[in-house]
């Protein structure tokens, strides 16, 4: 039997299986996510890796620093808790919001190291040469992969950065991905480098790697009271746009109000009221 199509082929997603949304700090994107979590009454759940980063909001959301003191061991090592209990638990949730990608992106420098140290040929690394201990990533000895030769440690960061992206991704329907923007240059001929625009605030390829992957890229923009998603490209927003064709130019998502704040997440995703 032949797999070709003889009609045309109808699209079955109405809304982002991947939503990034990207805005300067302090713009209230957790605010907005932790709006999305009630809306969700429970079928959405914030997987917060920042310190602190929920301490003024209330929503479904899970810390991974549960003391702002916590260490990377400790916060790492309740990320993969909380893997395990929603690989344990599926359809618990139907929304993951990963906040924030710049602190999964400032972990896969640790987490990628310890990978090549895994590795038969990083098996020395990182190792003291006169006792043989392995350094912990807090001895001021430790030394990033990065720092291998010809740009050759890169990859394992950005691997296990990737793999993190699988993993997440594989728990849920629907994920939104909430990052932060840093400054873009460009060089100028004979004078300093010029800032261009903004753009999202992950390391080298990474950027590149995630954005092809998503379906949806969105900034965060504010006019006084009102936050917008903005799909546009233009000078100040280098990257936006999305494959759902109703998302298109600039949406508003929240409001704020006399009461609180009101949300309009519905234009994303229309099966949400």
């Amino acid at each position: 039997m032949s797999i070709l199509p003889k009609e045309v082929v109808k699209s079955t997603e109405k809304a982002p299986k991947d939503l990034i949304v990207y805005s300067q700090p302090k713009m209230g994107k957790t605010t907005i996510m932790a709006e999305l979590t009630k809306k969700l009454d429970g079928k959405g759940l914030i997987l917060n890796l920042e310190a602190g980063g929920t301490d003024y909001v209330d929503g479904y959301y899970v810390n991974c620093y549960e003391n702002p003191s916590d260490s990377f061991r400790e916060a790492i090592s309740r990320y993969k808790e909380v893997i395990k209990e929603l690989q344990e638990n599926p359809g618990t949730y139907d929304y993951l919001i990963i906040d924030s990608l710049t602190v999964l992106d400032s972990w896969s420098d640790i987490a990628g190291t310890y990978k090549y140290m895994s590795t038969p040929i990083g098996k020395n690394f990182n190792r003291d040469p006169k006792t043989g201990r392995v350094l912990n990533h807090t001895d001021a000895e430790w030394k990033s992969v990065t720092t291998l030769g010809d740009g050759n440690g890169w990859r394992f960061p950005r691997m296990w950065f990737m793999d993190q992206i699988e993993l997440l991704s594989s728990l849920v329907p629907y994920r939104i991905w909430v990052g932060h923007v840093k400054d873009k240059y460009i060089k100028q001929d004979g004078g300093a480098d010029m800032i261009s625009g903004h753009e999202i605030n992950l390391t080298g390829k990474l950027k590149n790697m995630l954005t092809v992957r998503v379906s949806t890229l969105a900034k965060l923009v504010a006019d006084e009271d009102k936050r917008y998603l903005s799909l546009e490209v233009d000078n100040d927003n280098l990257i936006g746009g999305s494959r759902v064709p109703h998302l298109t130019g600039k949406l508003l998502i929240s409001e704020k109000t006399k009461t609180g704040y009101k949300t309009h997440w519905n234009k994303i995703y229309p099966t949400i009221k």
